[in-house]
């Protein structure tokens, strides 16, 4: 498995970029009375900002455990903004990467239309629903609604109030107050920590008003007594408005303006940028939420100095991938945050516009070659897995982690229709999950599971009885590569000459038998090199090698260096 000798070990991290590794926000104290603090001391936002924790919620419906596949799901979300129909985008892909019908429905911005839409999914009685809950305060009859009727929903993006919270199996989205403390500092930093600053605040009534809004206000005046905030108003996501409400900043701060924070990195922004190139105010320091790709362009140009990392992508597929985890019986988080970091000139190439798009990684070429017992192309199968997972530096680790229970799911499905018991082969699911979970490294995760899969494609081969006499030689070659293995007493098991056994072989597998055999045993001693402490005497013995002095030689014919420096070079 993944034999490629120049192939680096890859962690998690290399690939699963700033995914919190501790998905829990720590909660301070709640203060005594946090509305008699003044607006610009963080314990008076107290409830905003903590808002959902510590809420106990009512008994939610029990997942049936079968699955993500086939399971029909509804989204709800607010209005066609670019980032919202690029969230959506992501949770249609995501839905159809795990099998599930995703039917979105977009609002007006208008709690009005939301209510239509609530109705309009009530109708639809889908097995889920993803909900953003826009309007914070009227969110919380639509959670009310939707738990009276039985139907599962998960929050995303804006955050419930604190009643809503208690209907929902789940809420994911950014730390908006956390990723906008630090938006401050990064403004604070540029700025040299003094001078006047205005805030475009996002639409009324929505939770983001005023976490993007005060945690700059409360954190700047901590960190940054110098700095002053000179105004705060919203254009309404509006480019128009917001070209108008600079001007008048400008009009009234004059040069007392030095920096302005922007709730959106798209259609605010514009207007921002408008706003200061025909005043020909360069010198103005300017940030943003959001990571939209026409954000991550300004940042590029040098239009715009800061944002926060906010992408739609992983906010899409975030709900989905927990709703995907609920269908398959697994407990899934109250709540989960999405990575925090600033993004700037230094590292927005490397994140985000080179692989800007998720790979989509389908599992039907795996399905197809196990059902139809091909071994051969079971390799070819998970190296693709690999290299889209290794090129997809967005793709999270809980994702992943979701993919793989997904490819679990399905080889058990396929088991069930070929009555292979599969306890019988792998031992208990717990057990089973146990050993997937401890693999280290996404490497290894794949060579686990294409182990198993390769199980699975001898025992559905069995029940099939094969007679193509060249699928026989590679299930034999599978399980038997370990002990000596040849073409001639294969040949005669199979009523053949070695001689045309061996020119089907070299046809369809490209390869003569000994090359093949090689090869495989040569895979499998780099996983017993690199994953165990076995000495190169017992690997040679375990990977069907009669002596050590074969075994290194054979492996210096395939991958150019001896055992010991595969080993030594592995663990670095």
């Amino acid at each position: 498995m993944l034999t490629d000798r120049n192939r680096k070990k890859l962690k998690y991290d290399d690939i699963f970029i700033l995914w919190d590794k501790d998905p829990d926000k720590a909660i301070p104290p709640r203060p005594e009375n946090p509305e008699l603090y003044p607006e610009d001391d963080s314990r008076h936002w107290y409830d905003s900002e903590f808002v959902g924790f510590n809420v106990k919620r009512l008994p939610q419906p029990d997942s049936l455990g079968d699955g993500p596949r086939n399971k029909n799901v509804v989204g709800i979300l607010p209005v066609k903004h670019p980032y919202m129909i690029t969230f959506g985008e992501s949770m249609m892909q995501t839905a159809e990467q795990f099998g599930m019908n995703i039917k979105l429905l977009y609002g007006d911005n208008s709690p009005e239309k939301f209510d239509e839409l609530v109705e309009q999914a009530l109708e639809i009685k889908p097995d889920m629903v993803l909900l953003d809950p826009f309007f914070q305060n009227e969110s919380t009859a639509w959670f009310k609604k939707f738990y009276e009727h039985r139907i599962p929903v998960i929050a995303c993006n804006m955050i419930p109030a604190n009643e809503g919270f208690r209907y929902i199996l789940s809420w994911t989205g950014p730390d908006a107050w956390g990723e906008s403390r630090m938006l401050a500092n990064k403004l604070s930093e540029l700025m040299n920590q003094e001078g006047g600053y205005a805030i475009v605040r996002h639409y009324p009534g929505s939770s983001t008003y005023d976490s993007r809004t005060w945690s700059i206000v409360t954190e700047l005046k901590k960190t940054a007594p110098r700095m002053k905030c000179l105004a705060m108003e919203t254009s309404y996501l509006n480019t128009d408005k917001t070209e108008k409400l600079v001007n008048e900043w400008l009009t009234t701060y004059g040069s007392k303006l030095k920096g302005i924070v922007s709730c959106d990195d798209d259609t605010v922004q514009t207007g921002i940028n408008r706003a200061l190139d025909k005043a020909g105010r360069r010198d103005i320091i300017k940030v943003s939420n959001g990571s939209t790709k026409v954000g991550m362009d300004f940042i590029r140009k040098g239009e715009l100095h800061a944002i926060c990392l906010k992408s739609p992508l992983i906010d899409g597929a975030t709900p989905v991938k927990a709703a995907a985890d609920w269908f398959n019986g697994l407990d899934i988080s109250q709540m989960r945050f999405l990575p925090k970091h600033i993004i700037t000139i230094d590292d927005v190439d490397d994140m985000f516009l080179k692989n800007y798009e998720i790979k989509k990684i389908g599992l039907f070429s795996l399905e197809q070659s196990i059902r139809d017992g091909n071994s051969g192309n079971l390799e070819s199968v998970f190296q693709d897995f690999f290299k889209k997972f290794e090129s997809s530096k967005i793709i999270s680790l809980e994702y992943f982690r979701g993919f793989t229970i997904d490819v679990i799911s399905r080889l058990i499905q396929i088991c069930n229709e070929f009555n292979i018991e599969f306890e019988q082969i792998f031992g208990s699911y717990e057990m089973l999950f146990k050993e997937l979970f401890y693999q280290k490294s996404v490497e290894n995760t794949m060579s686990f599971l294409f182990r198993i899969s390769k199980d699975i494609v001898i025992a559905v081969h069995n029940k099939k009885n094969v007679s193509d006499p060249i699928e026989k030689v590679l299930i034999k070659i599978d399980r038997d590569f370990k002990e000596p293995i040849s073409l001639k007493v294969l040949a005669a098991e199979m009523d053949m000459s070695p001689k045309y056994l061996g020119q089907l072989f070299r046809k369809r597998m490209e390869k003569n038998f000994s090359q093949y055999v090689k090869e495989k045993r040569i895979s499998y001693a780099e996983d017993l090199l690199k994953n165990t402490s076995y000495s190169t005497v017992d690997i040679a013995e375990k990977c069907g090698f009669p002596n050590r002095n074969y075994f290194y030689t054979v492996f210096r014919e395939l991958r150019g260096i001896s055992p010991s420096q595969f080993r030594y070079k592995s663990q670095d």
